[in-house]
């Protein structure tokens, strides 16, 4: 799930991917688009109905140049040909101006094997927003796993059309996560991410010049650590430099990497929490919570149950509160949902009991 101001009220909505009832979803805050949503109230909308698209990952941003606030979505496979044994899918909602009502699904592609992850930024330099898509290895009806990977889609003509799947790193055995962001600080956008079946964690250097857009460019590969089963992937700004600090779960625990003045070389890893997270599948969000200045880390833990918030102190150390314990969760997301300008959190279950459930959590002075 991810929190934007979707609808241009100056409050926060949410849009959800969901595996299980198969569909993505609008959730309005204030439950119309007239603004002063405090989180009490939502509507939810329906951008692909239930039953239709074993969603994944959602992102937010204008593809179209209108703007508005579009949606695009990963699936990991169409479950109307066969669960886990067909291609996924590869799709955009576009929205025509009135957010309750008014959205059209675009297929970008249906032929895309173990969708998982999906990121938006501009890696052509054209100005217009590209789509970055992880897949995971799936199996197809006759047995074979067919090839995972790190793609991109080239947003052509304000996405009426989509060159690719372009390939980043066809190598990429098992990306749990990635992102896409301006890893050396040059204007240019590169993609970080996970190869949990590898034990490494990489970032693409995108080759184009800054300032020249190019339609293909290459990307080269730079190792930033070796940990074991790395698994979920934030950066921010810890330090105050001018460089994003990548954050990272392994089995080594919670840890943060301070990019080296050649980021191309081995990144320096300080440790956050080494007895958390090992062997579990983690999520982490990163925001300045207690308005200190600093940034802070909050950690979901889907196998152990429990959220961990770790504040940073002013000598560079980390204190571990304990939000909730007895409470799985799959994914970890935030915003200011109640527009009292302190960042919340946002979470959603799996398989959690009969029902599961989207929940945000105030963070209350």
């Amino acid at each position: 799930m991810r929190a934007r101001d979707i609808d241009g009220d100056a409050d926060q909505d949410i849009a959800l991917a969901s595996s299980f009832t198969d569909g993505v979803f609008l959730y309005v805050n204030g439950g119309n688009s007239s603004g002063g949503g405090d989180g009490s109230a939502w509507t939810r909308v329906t951008l692909a109905p239930t039953n239709t698209l074993v969603a994944i990952t959602t992102v937010i941003t204008d593809f179209d140049g209108d703007n508005d606030l579009d949606v695009a979505a990963v699936a990991l496979f169409d479950r109307n040909v066969c669960s886990f044994c067909s291609p996924g899918k590869l799709v955009w909602f576009e929205n025509t101006g009135n957010v309750l009502t008014g959205w059209v699904e675009h297929v970008i592609t249906d032929t895309l094997w173990g969708a998982w992850f999906i990121a938006a930024q501009d890696i052509s330099g054209d100005g217009r927003p590209d789509l970055v898509v992880v897949c995971i290895p799936i199996a197809d009806g006759g047995g074979t796993t067919q090839p995972s990977g790190l793609y991109w889609f080239r947003n052509v003509n304000d996405a009426s059309t989509w060159a690719g799947p372009l390939t980043i790193d066809a190598s990429l055995a098992r990306g749990w996560d990635m992102l896409a962001a301006d890893v050396n600080n040059n204007g240019v956008v590169d993609v970080i991410a996970v190869d949990a079946d590898n034990n490494v964690i990489n970032w693409y250097e995108n080759a184009r010049p800054p300032g020249v857009p190019m339609d293909s460019p290459t990307f080269t590969t730079h190792l930033i650590a070796s940990p074991a089963a790395p698994f979920a992937l934030e950066v921010a700004n810890l330090d105050g430099d001018a460089a994003l600090e990548l954050i990272t779960s392994s089995n080594a625990g919670i840890e943060w990497y301070d990019p080296p003045a050649n980021p191309a070389a081995l990144w320096i890893s300080q440790t956050i929490d080494a007895g958390f997270g090992n062997m579990s599948p983690v999520r982490l969000y990163a925001a300045d919570f207690d308005l200190d200045g600093r940034v802070d880390v909050v950690v979901a833990d889907d196998n152990l149950d429990v959220l961990n918030w770790y504040q940073r102190q002013a000598n560079g150390s980390w204190a571990m509160t304990q939000l909730r314990n007895g409470y799985s969760m799959n994914m970890l997301s935030g915003g200011d949902l109640n527009n009292d300008g302190r960042p919340d959190l946002l979470t959603s279950t799996y398989e959690q009991g009969n029902t599961d459930e989207l929940a945000w959590w105030q963070n209350d002075p």
